[in-house]
């Protein structure tokens, strides 16, 4: 039993190490890098043609920049966020026009379940 115990907490804690390395990582990419892993990972999980592809780029590589020049800014994180919160919406409507209704609907989906999960981390952080 003592050896199921400590099995799982290690398991745990590389389960956390290696979450903590990814996020590290995102953080510490450029725009380019993020708009790229972005792609990648909406072409796998919508399934999008090579033209789909190259639209859904140009938008990903677009806001990415947005978003990092916010970094820079002097602003508080309130007004960030909200500024990137108007951002993520004008980005949703230009995906939908380069993606099929099947597709965009399936994105909103996904990206829902990713920020119930990330809202989730950070509640249990805090705790």
């Amino acid at each position: 039993m003592k050896t199921i115990i400590i099995v799982l907490l290690s398991a745990f804690a590389i389960t956390l190490q290696v979450n903590a390395q990814a996020s590290q990582q995102m953080k510490n990419s450029t725009p380019e890098e993020r708009a790229q892993k972005i792609t990648d990972w909406m072409k796998t999980n919508l399934q999008l043609s090579d033209e789909q592809v190259t639209s859904v780029h140009a938008i990903n590589l677009k806001y990415a920049n947005e978003n990092e020049s916010l970094k820079d800014t002097g602003i508080s994180r309130r007004e960030k966020f909200k500024k990137h919160k108007d951002t993520q919406a004008s980005k949703d409507e230009e995906l939908k026009g380069a993606m099929t209704s099947e597709q965009f609907t399936t994105y909103q989906s996904k990206k829902k379940e990713l920020q119930d999960k990330m809202r989730d981390e950070v509640r249990e952080r805090k705790n």
